[in-house]
C-alpha cells in the first residue's frame, strides 16, 4: 500500500530520530505493519471521532499514535502522545 507523510509529519518523525532511535526504529516498524496488515490488531486501528472525524488512528506503543486520513490514499498527518495529537 503506498502511504504518503505530510512534511510537518516527517518534521516530528525525524525529531523521534534524533532523540529517541530506538522507538524511532519502533515507529518505523509500526509504519511498515500497517503498509502490510492495516487490520493488524496490534495497530489498534479505529477511526476518531468529533472534530476529528475524518481521520483514523493506529498505535505505536501504549501511548504513542500516529494519526492518518483515508481518501484515495492513505496520508500520516501527525505522530506524538495522546495529547499531542488530541489537542
Amino acid at each position: 500500500m503506498q502511504i504518503k507523510i505530510q512534511k510537518s509529519c516527517l518534521r516530528k518523525l525525524n525529531r523521534y530520530k534524533k532523540k529517541d532511535i530506538n522507538r524511532y526504529r519502533r515507529i518505523l516498524l509500526k509504519i511498515e505493519l500497517f503498509k502490510t496488515d492495516i487490520n493488524n490488531p496490534s495497530l489498534k486501528v479505529h477511526k476518531l471521532k468529533g472534530k476529528y472525524g475524518n481521520y483514523w488512528s493506529f498505535s505505536v506503543e501504549e501511548d504513542l499514535r500516529i494519526i492518518y486520513i483515508y481518501k484515495n490514499k492513505i496520508t500520516l498527518v501527525d505522530i506524538g502522545t495522546h495529547d499531542e495529537v488530541y489537542r
